[in-house]
């Protein structure tokens, strides 16, 4: 027993302590009797076992409570990515309902996206259609400066852009690098020297309610695995609700 403080008083500060208050806590103790128990566990002890007991069963409930905390952490932590995600959609559904600015409204879509997806950048390309072949036009960039792509020839209908740009579904890759589609356009077969390292991957399209593919959000991580179907189901919640805002602003431009 320590001078002054028994496990009690150990066990008080312990979670009286912001740092410290969610380390799992076992109670040994000579005290066997019921008041004692409950006294340890409403004390804040995640666990109490009375003398003499075997060192297999200390190990197994040892075992069992950090098992147990670890869940705790895991829900706590699943339920603080909950409340971001609910936070920056309320946000992007403000934005839709009430901003007929468009590139502002597309910009907060963008933003909202690469945020919860965890993408160290992502980006709007609208669809253009030129002379020789469909094509994309950057709109809207989140993460980087746009300096970073503006030397760069915008995406073109390749194997690993062709999904997006003809409404085919959504494209994820852990390693895009990897991807039978990747590599195999000319000039550059792959990433134009200088750009953005890519690995993860992660792309749907824009599609208006008459079927028009408007354009497409894409993201990317130079680490490899960071996107999964939660990701995947967040982007495309977040395309329908991008494709009724641009619906919606162009209606209001036309009648403007």
């Amino acid at each position: 027993m320590m001078p002054k403080l028994d496990g009690f008083g150990l066990l008080s500060a312990l979670r009286a302590d912001p740092g410290l208050r969610d380390i799992p806590v076992l109670l040994l103790s000579a005290r066997a009797g019921e008041e004692e128990k409950v006294a340890g566990l409403k004390s804040g002890a995640d666990d109490y076992l009375t003398k003499p007991f075997s060192a297999r069963e200390l190990i197994a409930r040892v075992q069992a409570n950090m098992e147990l905390a670890r869940v705790r952490r895991e829900t706590k932590a699943a339920l603080r990515d909950e409340a971001a995600a609910l936070a920056e959609l309320h946000k992007v559904s403000l934005a839709i309902s009430s901003e007929l600015n468009l590139e502002r409204m597309v910009q907060v879509v963008t933003d909202a996206a690469t945020s919860l997806s965890g993408a160290s950048f992502g980006a709007f390309f609208y669809t253009v259609i030129d002379a020789k072949e469909e094509n994309l036009l950057l709109y809207t960039l989140s993460g980087v400066p746009r300096a970073a792509f503006e030397k760069f020839p915008m995406p073109r209908n390749t194997g690993v852009f062709g999904p997006t740009f003809r409404g085919e579904g959504t494209v994820r890759s852990p390693n895009i690098t990897k991807d039978p589609r990747f590599g195999r356009n000319a000039p550059y077969y792959g990433l134009p020297k200088g750009h953005l390292p890519v690995r993860s991957y992660l792309a749907t399209s824009v599609i208006s309610r008459t079927g028009e593919v408007i354009g497409g959000l894409f993201f990317g991580d130079e680490r490899i695995g960071v996107f999964s179907e939660r990701h995947e189901r967040l982007l495309e919640g977040l395309a329908a609700q991008a494709a009724i805002g641009i619906d919606n602003a162009r209606l209001f431009h036309d009648a403007q």
